[in-house]
């Protein structure tokens, strides 16, 4: 990444007003540009160590990773690790049976070939669950993953809308996860990133509680006002808790500076 590049990214974890601990786990290295939310499920602590060794070993392996691999190999390769440390631990013990946790992993890079002038950059991500990444651009906001739930198989069918599926149990009903399945599907995709972009990375403890009306209109009030991508994560947590706080919320921001202002 060129030295012109500057980025303001924040992470905050929030145990909610009703769940007793956080199965949720968040990593953010803005200096290795890694961002990561898991939001674990199982009985007894399964859920928080499910989501905390699928996000170590990922961001392990691809620390490791070489350099000349493209991104979107060294990001299938780290879910794949994922997987198979939250497998075998599962299968280790009866305590852990039945483990699992989504998976949102996004990264940068700068674009092959670029100019040596130029400040865009590319953000590469992949995810299992119905962990979320958005997106937001010039005031607007736009989804960028695709919940793997059953809720979303319905609509995707046809069989109802997107309102309907939200209020609705297959919502929370997952068909896709890392410690699910030996063979993991993982959805892997990138976006260009300007200065001024601003992307969300959350657990279902915040969609679930505001919807993606609420989410912008948060997210264009925090980005027209200049404020840092810490003050956004706690805005957006409280507006959570709120509204409920009735899940675990875990919310972590990446902001594209404009380095005009820097200079």
């Amino acid at each position: 990444m060129r030295k012109s590049q500057l980025w303001d990214a924040a992470a905050i974890s929030d145990r909610g007003r009703l769940r007793r601990n956080n199965e949720d786990s968040v990593l953010c290295d803005p200096l290795r540009h890694f961002f990561a939310i898991a939001d674990g499920m199982g009985g007894h602590a399964s859920g928080e160590i499910a989501s905390r060794l699928a996000i170590d070993n990922a961001y392990q392996h691809l620390r490791q990773a070489p350099l000349t691999l493209d991104a979107p190999t060294r990001l299938r390769a780290a879910f794949e690790c994922a997987n198979a440390a939250v497998l075998q631990r599962s299968r280790s013990c009866d305590l852990f049976a039945g483990m699992g946790t989504t998976l949102l992993i996004a990264t940068l890079t700068e674009p092959h070939g670029s100019k040596p002038d130029t400040h865009d950059a590319i953000m590469h991500y992949a995810h299992v669950g119905d962990s979320r990444l958005y997106h937001l651009r010039n005031g607007e906001l736009s989804l960028l993953t695709r919940d793997h739930t059953v809720a979303q198989w319905w609509v995707d069918s046809g069989l109802c809308s997107a309102n309907e599926a939200r209020a609705s149990s297959g919502a929370h009903r997952l068909t896709r996860a890392i410690g699910m399945d030996d063979d993991l599907v993982v959805e892997i995709d990138r976006c260009i990133s300007t200065p001024g972009d601003l992307f969300l990375l959350c657990s279902d403890g915040l969609t679930h509680e505001l919807d993606d009306g609420q989410i912008a209109a948060c997210c264009r009030r925090a980005w027209q006002a200049g404020d840092s991508a810490d003050s956004l994560c706690r805005q957006l947590v409280e507006l959570a808790n709120e509204a409920g706080g009735r899940d675990n919320i875990s919310v972590l921001v990446v902001q594209h500076c404009d380095t005009a202002k820097y200079t």
